[in-house]
């Protein structure tokens, strides 16, 4: 009787023990490429860039995902963030997903080739 009972309590807290290493993702609407560059996600977690005309913007989107749970750029409504004039879109890091944004009206600086 005392080894079933000794089982079942180390199946629960090996149960426990997995449950809180789940990762939770978290979004983050973010209206500037400095909210961007430090929101400081965590794998799985998305940042939605707020819909309107970004307009000379230097993003950086920097960051660690991993496989299964890549950590993603994208417009709060695809096609509704428009990137325009000298705006950049510098990507680095790993698993990394950028959707639904629109370059409009762009042209290379002085001394881009």
């Amino acid at each position: 009787m005392k080894k079933y009972l000794s089982s079942g309590l180390t199946l629960t807290i090996i149960s426990v023990f997995l449950q809180s290493q789940t990762v939770l993702a978290a979004e983050y609407l973010v209206s500037s490429a400095s909210e961007i560059l430090s929101a400081n996600p965590l794998p799985g977690d998305t940042l939605i860039m707020s819909d309107g005309d970004w307009i000379d913007e230097a993003i950086n989107f920097s960051a660690i995902g991993t496989s299964t749970d890549p950590i993603t750029l994208r417009a709060q409504t695809p096609g509704e963030v428009v990137l325009s004039g000298v705006s950049t879109l510098n990507i680095s890091g790993e698993w990394l997903i950028v959707s639904g944004l629109r370059f409009e009206n762009g042209g290379l600086s002085d001394g881009a080739g």
